[in-house]
């Protein structure tokens, strides 16, 4: 996402239970996710998020697919975040750019601000 100058959705405790013989589970991820985008103004919002999410899984053909997700907002807190050049790596100096080359790894722009 372009517009945002760091995006990380970091997944914490993960619990998941298998319901009998059905092909059918459940489970829990707790994510902590937190990001620093433009005001609009300038200036750069520190944006942090508690989450949930509540999933029901099923198995078809030998593989668990989600059935349904539903996520919860536990916490949120916006405030001013004092950003400096350099804060934020740009590609030259991302070591995963270098040692990693399939497309699942590309990312985007990375906004300076």
């Amino acid at each position: 996402m372009p517009h945002l100058l760091y995006s990380g959705h970091h997944i914490c405790n993960h619990l998941i239970s298998v319901i009998g013989d059905e092909g059918e589970g459940e489970g829990e991820d707790y994510a902590v996710c937190y990001h620093i985008f433009s005001d609009g103004k300038g200036g750069w919002v520190e944006d942090l998020l508690c989450a949930r999410y509540i999933d029901r899984y099923r198995r078809e053909g030998g593989r668990w697919l989600f059935a349904k997700r539903v996520v919860t907002y536990d916490y949120n807190s916006r405030r001013p975040a004092s950003v400096s050049a350099g804060t934020v790596l740009d590609a030259a100096g991302d070591r995963s750019y270098a040692a990693l080359s399939h497309r699942l790894f590309a990312r985007g722009l990375l906004v300076r601000g």
